[in-house]
């Protein structure tokens, strides 16, 4: 398949953030991975191979991986840094996440809800793993989503 993806920007390096990060560094893509907690973002990016992609606001998407609760806040941080983003999200509820999303005033056609139905029992980077979702479903919320975003969105999910 041929790919637009070129750089995503995953912020939250846990089990599913950084397991997306390996997936799609496997398959090319630059990925910038970033964190709150620095000893998670340091593990992460170790796993990584210790490279990671620059932080000057040029990533095709920025795929969220935090806490249901925090995805408005770090919208409008991302937002700062990059005011053409298109975010992706991994969280296991879609309800809170819209509200807080619409909240802000981020324009909704550039906000794809989506959830891997994949996980471990243990979390955090050290259990991160690039198959982990090989084989999985992946719930899509694509309805009124712009179609590049659609586009990325699954292009993540295939890797």
């Amino acid at each position: 398949m041929a790919t637009s993806l070129t750089h995503v920007r995953i912020v939250g390096a846990g089990l599913i953030g950084t397991s997306i990060a390996l997936a799609l560094r496997a398959s090319g893509i630059t990925v910038t991975l970033c964190d709150s907690d620095n000893r998670a973002q340091s593990l992460a990016r170790d796993l990584m191979g210790g490279e990671n992609g620059d932080d000057a606001g040029a990533e095709d998407l920025c795929i969220i991986a935090t806490p249901p609760d925090a995805i408005g806040e770090v919208i409008k941080a991302e937002v700062s840094r990059n005011s053409q983003l298109r975010v992706m999200d991994i969280s296991s509820i879609k309800t809170k996440p819209l509200q807080n999303v619409l909240s802000i005033g981020f324009d909704l056609t550039r906000f794809a809800p989506t959830h891997p139905m994949a996980g471990r029992e243990v979390g955090g980077p050290q259990s991160a793993r690039g198959d982990l979702f090989q084989g999985r479903p992946w719930i899509l919320c694509l309805a009124g989503v712009d179609a590049e975003l659609s586009q990325m969105v699954r292009e993540v999910v295939s890797r």
